[in-house]
């Protein structure tokens, strides 16, 4: 009847900047630290078929925030009301064969004195078993920020989650649209 999702998220991590936007030269990369808190509670009521559809709360905060070792600023913070919809038809959860996946977020984004806006957010998915050991896997994902707000609110590109082979955040920007596709093979 309910689908509940709670993440609560703390960490110390060294990363980095390039500046805002696909066309950032590599030689813009920069060193930052900072100490990251995140939380996210999603309580999805079942409204059909493996349909889902209810409330979505995120709160980020960055403190002790240093770019090249001197400190930058000591505290920021972005926090997100709203709605999610969400189906899920895969066979398997963690390994599907077959079946799609839709998750669209609609919210809206405070960080502050840095801006308010509305991020639309969508990830979709779908894979089809192709022979007998062979799976067709795509996936589709689109974040779209209406106002300028600081960057870490921004869409971010890279890392195992969108644009793999790329650094988590290596390109950033108001919106971003990704596109991946798989052919997985078991070996037997």
């Amino acid at each position: 009847k309910w689908l509940i999702n709670f993440t609560a998220h703390r960490s110390r991590f060294p990363d980095f900047w390039w500046g805002v936007g696909i066309l950032t030269p590599e030689i813009n990369k920069e060193g930052f630290n900072s100490r990251r808190n995140w939380l996210e509670l999603a309580m999805l009521k079942n409204s059909g078929k493996n349909w889902f559809i209810g409330p979505l709360i995120k709160h980020q905060q960055r403190s002790h925030i240093e770019f090249n070792q001197k400190a930058a600023a000591s505290f920021m913070s972005v926090s997100a009301v709203g709605i999610q919809f969400l189906h899920d038809g895969r066979d398997n959860m963690l390994n599907p064969t077959k079946g799609y996946y839709l998750d669209i977020q609609i919210t809206r984004n405070s960080a502050g004195n840095a801006g308010t806006g509305y991020r639309t957010a969508m990830d979709s998915r779908f894979y089809k078993k192709t022979g007998k050991s062979n799976i067709l896997a795509g996936r589709m994902a689109f974040s779209h920020l209406s106002a300028n707000t600081h960057f870490f609110d921004r869409a971010l590109l890279g890392g195992d989650r969108n644009l793999r082979g790329y650094y988590l955040g290596r390109f950033r920007d108001r919106g971003m649209l990704v596109f991946n596709g798989e052919l997985r093979s078991a070996m037997r």
